[in-house]
C-alpha cells in the first residue's frame, strides 16, 4: 500500500476528496484564495532569488492571461495588483520570521520522497521545496488575510505531512513556514527546533527512536483517512478545526463554519459542491451528536499530530473576523 502525497485522479477515474486536504479543488481561472500560491508565488520567488527590494512587476505576465490563470483584461490586471500587494506583505513577513530563509531562495523544485511505514506500507510522492543560500530545504505556505483561527487543518496538515516525509527522507535541514494575516505561525519555529534536534542525534538507538516517533503521525494520518472514507470518522478541514477549538465553549461557531452565516459561506457551500455531497447526511446543531462526533474525531487527529501542532490552539493575535473559508 503506497499512500501518495500528490493530488489528482487515479487511473480508474477521479478520486474522492482526500480526507486530509481541502474539500474544494482548484478551478480555472483560480479563485482569489488560491491565487497567491499559483500566480503571485512567481514574482514572490523572483524577489527572494534576486534580493530585490522593489515590488514584483505591476502588470501580470502575459502567459498568465493567455493561459487562463487570470481573467482577461482589466479584471485580471486588477486582481494581479491586489494580490501583488499581498505578496509584498507576505515577503516582509517571511523576512521577519524566526527562523527565516537565508536569501536568495532558489526556484521551487520537486523532491521525490519514499518513506517506509508499518505493515509494508510506504508514503511516496513529490514535495515542492525551495533551497536557501545555506542549502536548507524550505516548505513555505502563505495565506494572506487568514488569522490563526483560519489556518485550519486543511492548511496545516498538508504542510506537516510534507515536512515529516522530507525529514525522514533527507539528510539536509528541512524547515517549514506557515504565513497568515499577521506574521509567520509559531509552527515554523517549533519544526525548526525539532529538525535541529533530529540532525544532532549521533547515537544510533536515539536516532532510531526519533525516526519511529516521526513515522507515527504518518501512520496515524493514513489510519484516520481510512476511517473517514469508511464513514467511521468525521472530517472536514475547517469544520473539524472549529470543532477542536470551539466545540465545548462556542458550539455555534462550529455550526457556522459548516453551514455559513453573516461572515461568509460555510464549508459545505464551497464550489463545486464536493463537501456538501460528502456531508449530506451531517446535521450539525449545538449539543447534537454530529457535533460531538466532529469534536471527538478532531481530538483524535490532534493527538496524532500533537508535537507538530503545539500552540495552534491559541487565540487569534489580532482579534479580527473573516469568512470561514
Amino acid at each position: 500500500m503506497k499512500p501518495n502525497l500528490d493530488h489528482g485522479s487515479s487511473r480508474s477515474g477521479p478520486r474522492r476528496p482526500s480526507a486530509l486536504s481541502a474539500t474544494r479543488p482548484t478551478t480555472t481561472p483560480l479563485p482569489r484564495r488560491r491565487f497567491l500560491a499559483a500566480c503571485t508565488g512567481l514574482p514572490l520567488a523572483t524577489a527572494l532569488r534576486t534580493r530585490a527590494a522593489a515590488a514584483p512587476p505591476e502588470a501580470p505576465d502575459e502567459a498568465l492571461l493567455l493561459g487562463g490563470r487570470l481573467p482577461p483584461g482589466a479584471l485580471g490586471e486588477q486582481l494581479w495588483r491586489r494580490e501583488r500587494e499581498d505578496a509584498m506583505v507576505t515577503l516582509a513577513k517571511l523576512r521577519r520570521a524566526t527562523p527565516a530563509p537565508r536569501e536568495p531562495l532558489a526556484a521551487p523544485r520537486a523532491v521525490q520522497v519514499s518513506v517506509p511505514l508499518a505493515g509494508d506500507r510506504c508514503v511516496e510522492g513529490a514535495v515542492e521545496v525551495r533551497e536557501d543560500a545555506d542549502g536548507v530545504l524550505w516548505l513555505i505556505e502563505a495565506f494572506p488575510g487568514k488569522t490563526r483561527d483560519r489556518l485550519h487543518f486543511g492548511r496545516r496538515l498538508p504542510l506537516l505531512l510534507r515536512w515529516l516525509a522530507l525529514r525522514l527522507a533527507q539528510t539536509r535541514p528541512v524547515r517549514a513556514m506557515l504565513v497568515g494575516a499577521s506574521h509567520a505561525d509559531p509552527v515554523g519555529e517549533h519544526l525548526a527546533s525539532m529538525d535541529a534536534t533530529f540532525l544532532a542525534l549521533t547515537d544510533p538507538d536515539a536516532r532510531a527512536a526519533e525516526v519511529a516517533g516521526l513515522r507515527q503521525p504518518l501512520d496515524a494520518a493514513i489510519a484516520f483517512r481510512a476511517a473517514v472514507l469508511r464513514g467511521d470518522a468525521r472530517y472536514a478541514p475547517a469544520t473539524s478545526w472549529a470543532a477542536w477549538r470551539h466545540a465545548t465553549d462556542e458550539p455555534e461557531k462550529v455550526v457556522a463554519t459548516w453551514t455559513g452565516g453573516a461572515h461568509g459561506l460555510g464549508e459545505r457551500d464551497y464550489a463545486p459542491g464536493y463537501a456538501a455531497l460528502w456531508g449530506q447526511a451531517w446535521h450539525l446543531v449545538p449539543g447534537g451528536d454530529e457535533l460531538e462526533n466532529f469534536a471527538r474525531d478532531a481530538d483524535v487527529l490532534v493527538e496524532a499530530f500533537a508535537p507538530l501542532l503545539r500552540g495552534a490552539d491559541s487565540d487569534d493575535e489580532d482579534g479580527t473576523t473573516e469568512a470561514a473559508e
